[in-house]
């Protein structure tokens, strides 16, 4: 990743210009469900979903990959979208992903943490954890089944936090070491 005159660059970056003058949260709302169509789209199509990271900024969205296969990968994109949000300055991160999630009616029985990819109850979804500038954040997930050759959809669930450790945290500061 390289910063060309506040612009973000990536191999397979993309910049889309926008009409769009304001982040909203409507906006932000009707983007993210839009987004989560097209990957439900794609997915279904390539029975494959890449992961990606849009940074909102007025009339701009920045679009940049992530592969998420190892931990080290994980690192590295937790690190590339707390240098670019320095950089770009957006006014909301949108985390698109591909995994495993548990719902809370399979997690209540669970007294003890279990990672969703490793929890027995576990089951494939698409999630957007969407946070912005002012601190707010909440996510979309929708599960789906495999079957056979085709992807079954169930329905999406709308939540008040964000579902990615990723961005939890690209609009706070970090705390000085010089504080006791």
């Amino acid at each position: 990743m390289t910063i060309v005159k506040g612009e973000l660059m990536t191999s397979k970056s993309a910049v889309i210009k926008s009409k769009q003058t304001e982040i909203t949260e409507e906006f932000l709302k009707d983007f993210s469900r839009a987004m989560l169509e097209k990957a439900r789209i794609n997915l279904e199509k390539d029975k494959f979903l890449a992961s990606m990271i849009f940074f909102l900024r007025k009339s701009e969205v920045y679009v940049i990959p992530a592969l998420l296969v190892t931990e080290q990968d994980k690192t590295t994109t937790e690190i590339l979208i707390k240098e670019a949000a320095k950089k770009l300055f957006p006014e909301a991160v949108i985390f698109l992903s591909d995994g495993w999630g548990i719902s809370l009616a399979d997690d209540s029985r669970n007294t003890s943490y279990v990672a969703p990819s490793k929890h027995p109850e576990r089951k494939e979804c698409i999630t957007l954890s969407i946070v912005t500038k002012g601190h707010k954040s909440w996510g979309l997930m929708q599960f789906y089944k495999r079957e056979n050759d085709t992807i079954k959809f169930d329905d999406i669930i709308e939540t008040n936090d964000s579902f990615c450790r990723f961005i939890d945290d690209v609009f706070v500061a970090p705390i000085s070491k010089n504080i006791h």
